[in-house]
């Protein structure tokens, strides 16, 4: 009865990842990974830099959280790179920091990082909303939206915005001696013509192309179908109270015009009749689960009922899916290898909710019990 969709934060990640089709990107965020890679598989070089988490292609917060702290301590780095390149340790580590600093000291990879590092900011805070259990779609999709019409305007003004972005980059440059200028023209290319404005041709070549290719993902991922299926949510009676009888009219529309082939040929009709007992009435509206409205409304409001069971078939998000997938690595270490499933399933459950199994005072003791109700030949010692 529902479109398919993927998972709302999923989707953000693939967005991300279409960047990759920008050679400049793609290469920074390669070297990004290497050089955290590179102090974290070492406890010493761990000791150097600031701790930065790695940047995960499945964790997706953790990803933008990593470029940002990447960029805030990018000098940081860089001089510890080149430190340990001069350094006495052994010519393995020696080789290694000396191709990631000469990697990270290119005008190229400076001024990339630095766009990234700001629009990437824009989206965790996104990304940390679709993580939620209670999310709002509708309003998430809203807040795309005006993030797409919001870089579209980037985009327009990219003179503007760009010559920010480049001064900082040349502070950046200037306080690691490297010279921001456009890179060399190969021999063959010779016939090519490049800006003789440095800022120009970085704009040209790194800032507009990534701009382009997000705003382009957002709006494929993003869709308006998908935008007239998140419509669904807007017949929750706390949606409704903050919108007039005409919007609320228009919404059912898009809701037909969608899903016409599945709902009754009366459901504009019947929904607004919902609107109006709900708009009527005094009880608190933002208490009522979503899924208690089918029981409500399937008596009196059969194709209303069924409009909310599409919309509880939207997906939200696969992160707690993922999350019971980090605890499960987390359990079933190798000493537990031979637990059964119960066993292994109540102490995930355990790991998950521990927060809630704090705050339970007897929760010890019913676990005593429990346990003690199959036969056992185990001594148990308890000390106060």
């Amino acid at each position: 009865m529902a479109l398919f969709f993927h998972c709302a934060s999923h989707v953000l990640n693939l967005v991300f990842n279409d960047l990759n089709n920008v050679s400049e990107v793609r290469n920074t965020t390669g070297i990004i990974k290497e050089i955290i890679n590179f102090f974290r598989e070492s406890t010493l070089r761990r000791q150097i830099i600031p701790n930065i988490p790695l940047l995960c292609e499945t964790r997706w917060s953790a990803k933008y959280k990593s470029i940002s702290i990447f960029a805030d301590n990018f000098i940081v780095i860089v001089k510890a790179l080149e430190e340990l390149s001069k350094s006495t340790a052994n010519s393995k580590t020696k080789i290694k920091s000396y191709q990631l600093f000469t990697a990270a000291t290119t005008p190229v990879f400076i001024v990339t990082l630095q766009v990234i590092a700001v629009y990437s900011a824009k989206f965790e805070p996104v990304c940390n909303l679709l993580q939620q259990v209670n999310i709002n779609l509708k309003t998430v999709n809203n807040h795309i939206t005006k993030l797409v019409d919001t870089l579209q305007l980037y985009r327009n003004c990219a003179s503007t915005e760009f010559t920010v972005l480049f001064a900082k980059s040349k502070e950046i440059a200037e306080e690691l001696d490297v010279e921001i200028r456009p890179p060399r023209v190969p021999p063959q290319r010779s016939n090519l013509t490049l800006s003789t404005n440095h800022e120009e041709f970085f704009r040209i070549s790194i800032f507009v192309p990534y701009l382009d290719s997000v705003i382009s993902s957002l709006k494929d991922r993003f869709s308006k179908i998908h935008n007239q299926s998140f419509s669904l949510m807007d017949l929750h009676p706390y949606a409704m109270k903050i919108m007039s009888k005409v919007q609320f009219i228009c919404t059912s529309n898009d809701i037909v015009k969608l899903y016409g082939n599945i709902l009754s040929s009366n459901f504009v009709t019947e929904a607004t009749t919902w609107y109006e007992m709900w708009n009527n009435g005094e009880k608190p509206l933002d208490s009522i689960e979503y899924l208690d409205l089918i029981e409500m409304s399937k008596d009196f409001y059969p194709a209303v009922a069924n409009a909310i069971k599409i919309g509880a078939t939207l997906p939200t998000t696969t992160c707690s899916i993922e999350r019971s997938f980090s605890t499960l690595r987390r359990v079933k270490t190798w000493n537990r290898a031979t637990m059964g499933d119960n066993r292994l399933s109540g102490l995930c459950m355990m790991s998950v909710h521990r927060k809630r199994l704090g705050e339970d005072t007897k929760f010890i003791e019913n676990s005593i019990e429990e346990f003690g109700k199959k036969p056992r030949r185990l001594q148990l010692l308890f000390k106060k």
